[in-house]
């Protein structure tokens, strides 16, 4: 058998696909050739390092896989333990506790004008007052709070509205006095012109406190008069 044909079949006959009558004929040949000896050694030598090179690639791609899945879990779990942080110490997410939050009442005077207004909203006839009202003050044992307010509306059949009030109040850290020079851990709310079964809830994180307005009213023992 011809040397170009030899070679031609040696590719296939490295990789064991040539058939057994094939396989005689070039292991005949090789033992008579020299130069097809040699260029069969040298790409048995390459078959060898291609494959030795890929016993050794297959772990470092498994090792390099596994260091991305951890780099990235990694990453993904500082980010939502920050993010967790962030929420507890300046958003609030977890409501204050009852006993530490006391409230007190106040006087506060409210100036502006009243009267009956035309269709384009202008005062007919304008009349300047000086209204008091009555805050009820909450304060926390903290820094500062946030509260979230909401209302429920029901409608009566007799035509009045019966208003839920309620209010969440979360423990924050921020400046112990904000730009306005208020106290942050405080906040008012308005406890005068309400119904008589209108209601004030504060949702706390051992228990919700609720209390009827009017009777805020009157454990503050002031008046709007």
């Amino acid at each position: 058998m011809k040397c170009s044909i030899i070679r031609d079949l040696l590719p296939l006959y490295c990789d064991n696909l040539t058939s057994a009558d094939s396989n005689e004929e070039i292991e005949n040949h090789l033992r008579n050739c020299t130069e097809c000896t040699e260029i069969y050694e040298n790409m048995s030598k390459s078959e060898i390092n291609t494959t030795e090179q890929d016993k050794n690639i297959k772990p470092l791609k498994k090792v390099k896989k596994q260091f991305l899945i951890r780099l990235v879990c990694g990453i993904l779990g500082t980010a939502v333990v920050l993010f967790g942080v962030f929420m507890f110490v300046f958003w609030g997410v977890v409501p204050i506790s009852s006993d530490k939050l006391s409230w007190t009442f106040e006087e506060r005077f409210m100036q502006g004008f009243e009267g009956p207004m035309d269709d384009n909203g202008n005062f007919i006839e304008k009349k300047k007052f000086n209204k008091k009202f009555i805050n009820i003050v909450f304060t926390g044992d903290c820094s500062c709070i946030r509260k979230k307010g909401d209302s429920d509306y029901i409608y009566n059949s007799d035509g009045t509205v019966t208003v839920n009030y309620h209010i969440t109040i979360y423990p924050v850290i921020k400046i112990p006095f904000d730009d306005k020079g208020e106290n942050p851990n405080q906040f008012s709310f308005g406890i005068n012109n309400h119904g008589d079964n209108d209601t004030l809830t504060i949702h706390c994180r051992d228990k919700d406190m609720t209390f009827y307005i009017k009777d805020l009213v009157e454990e503050s023992g002031l008046t709007t008069e």
